[in-house]
């Protein structure tokens, strides 16, 4: 009978530090990605798979090979799995605590080494965990799996409820308790007066850290204006320095990310942020559309303006100025998706700001991801646009590992298939690489999906580029249309780059310089595209959607230690 008490007891502590574990994963990650860049974050993957093994490597090692006959049973391994259970509680209190008053360290070893800690220790106390039930391996894992399902539940709604900081406090209680719980099932309290000290001990940091972020918002929430060293390719970070008067005025964070809104000076807009980056604007507006007919003048409304539109689907809406677009296009059913449910609440948040734009009548604001949307509705636009869609700011080179689902071919047959008589493709890009690998991406869907010889899908398209000395320097604009661009499409184009001082790289029977091999026939689509020498700008498939890898060389993103 107390044989079964033991193990039932070790097998509890194992599901309950399995889910602190997994816990502080998904936590840890959702910190680094307010911190660090995004390709930053899949070190953690790497640092739970190195600690989980050294931990077990540094079980196996201490006891020189072979368990000590007194930690060989069930009963023996209650202590030692209490401990370090102890242990894992108070490093990752303290790893938390680490990243709240120094998040801006500059040195990402820093930041592997205190995040790696609690990993060891996991792997070690399921080293002396295996000793002590030797024989049942399948019992320790069912315990670690269902521990780590409840734990990644645990971990989205601890988020969203209260954003990653608190979580790293939540989990670093909990994998405390798996230290306290174990021994009590186990009736081991009574016996090891050490299990009292430890406890202690270890309840110490986690009281300090918890009473820091609970309720979320406490003094170690992190704030981007005030603490030194914060990366400056943070686009958040860089608004806040450069402008005095800019402040932040709300701020949401929850599984998907941290969001925050920033108002400055002046009151036309504010800012609104996706972990620091991938800004968007919220235009002040009072319902009429004639308000914000200012926008009219802007470089990336000159798609919208070709003809009017009546539908629309807008994929990375963000603060509304693509729907603002569209609205003054004329479309009357617009349909604004935004991958982060934080903006899509800030938007209904500032309402009065911004015309309650998000709940107006004939506008759907939904949160979620653009293909996924688009998959689950037979609806058909007259336009969809892709207007700067990123999940981080940067340029390509800095984007290499960001998986872009919205810009592979598939994506794009997809588009077109969901694209009334007359409707089209606008994509919005960051500087000519990214936009002429968009164009090709949907000249190539065009002609797989309608058929059509290169020369002939060209005339259904479009591609012009903002030059230096322009109001948006290296933006480039694509339109991508289900039908031939008609004469006075192609007249409204040829007026706007005029009197917007643009560069058109394509445009049907005026300016076909950049197609003309492809034009003529004496080179395939394959051939052309990928001819360049320098860049690779050849269109990306669900298989591989590395969209923003366009150097040819090492990507140097991987060698940013």
């Amino acid at each position: 009978m107390a044989e079964k008490r033991h193990v039932r007891a070790l097998l509890t502590g194992v599901a309950v530090l399995s889910a602190a574990l997994i816990g502080y994963e998904l936590a840890l990650s959702n910190v680094f990605a307010v911190l660090l860049q995004y390709h930053y974050i899949s070190v953690i993957v790497s640092l739970a798979l190195f600690g989980i093994g050294a931990g077990a490597l540094l079980a196996y090692r201490a006891k020189g090979g072979a368990a000590r006959p007194a930690e060989a049973s069930a009963a023996g391994a209650v202590a030692p799995f209490a401990g370090i259970s102890l242990l894992s509680g108070a490093s990752i209190a303290l790893t938390g605590l680490f990243l709240a008053l120094y998040p801006y360290v500059n040195h990402l070893a820093l930041y592997a080494l205190a995040a790696a800690v609690p990993f060891v220790l996991f792997g070690w106390s399921l080293g002396v965990v295996f000793t002590g039930l030797r024989g049942k391996a399948a019992h320790v894992y069912a315990a670690d799996l269902i521990g780590a399902g409840a734990g990644v539940a645990m971990a989205i709604a601890a988020m969203d409820r209260w954003g990653g900081l608190a979580a790293l406090a939540l989990f670093g209680l909990l994998a405390a308790a798996a230290g306290i719980v174990c021994p009590l099932i186990a009736g081991a309290f009574g016996r090891d007066r050490r299990l009292w000290k430890w406890s202690l001990t270890a309840l110490l940091p986690l009281a300090v850290w918890a009473q820091g972020v609970f309720p979320a918002g406490g003094w170690l929430a992190l704030d981007p204006a005030g603490l030194k060293g914060a990366p400056p390719d943070k686009t958040l970070v860089g608004v806040l320095r450069s402008d005095a008067s800019a402040s932040i005025v709300h701020t949401d964070w929850d599984a998907f990310a941290r969001t925050d809104v920033v108002a400055a000076d002046d009151p036309s807009y504010m800012m609104m942020f996706v972990d620091g980056g991938a800004g968007s604007y919220m235009y002040r507006f009072d319902g009429n559309p004639a308000s914000a007919a200012f926008l009219m003048e802007d470089i990336e409304f000159l798609p919208f303006a070709i003809s009017p539109i009546d539908s629309a689907l807008v994929i990375g809406a963000g603060g509304g100025r693509d729907v603002l677009y569209a609205m003054l296009a004329g479309a009357r059913d617009i349909t604004a998706v935004e991958v982060s449910r934080g903006i899509v609440d800030a938007m209904r948040k500032f309402g009065d700001f911004n015309g309650h734009l998000a709940d107006r009548e004939g506008v759907t604001y939904v949160a979620g991801e653009g293909r996924h949307i688009l998959e689950r509705t037979d609806a058909r636009y007259d336009a969809i646009v892709l207007d700067l869609v990123y999940s981080q700011t940067g340029g390509a080179r800095n984007q290499t590992l960001s998986e872009n689902f919205v810009f592979t071919l598939e994506a794009f047959a997809q588009y077109i298939e969901r694209l009334n008589g007359g409707g089209r493709i606008i994509v919005i890009a960051h500087h000519g690489l990214e936009g002429i690998r968009a164009y090709y991406t949907g000249l190539k869907a065009l002609m797989d999906a309608r058929g059509l010889a290169a020369a002939e899908a060209a005339g259904h398209t479009a591609l012009l580029l903002a030059p230096e000395g322009t109001k948006a320097p290296n933006t480039t604009v694509a339109v991508i249309a289900r039908d031939p661009l008609t004469a006075e499409e192609l007249q409204v184009l040829q007026a706007g780059a005029l009197a917007h001082g643009l560069t058109p790289l394509y445009l049907p029977q005026t300016h076909e310089t950049l197609l003309k091999p492809l034009l003529d026939g004496k080179m395939s689509f394959d051939a052309f595209v990928k001819a360049d020498p320098d860049y690779d700008v050849y269109p990306v498939t669900d298989d591989r959607p590395f969209f923003f890898h366009i150097d040819r060389k090492f990507p140097q993103a991987w060698l940013q230690w």
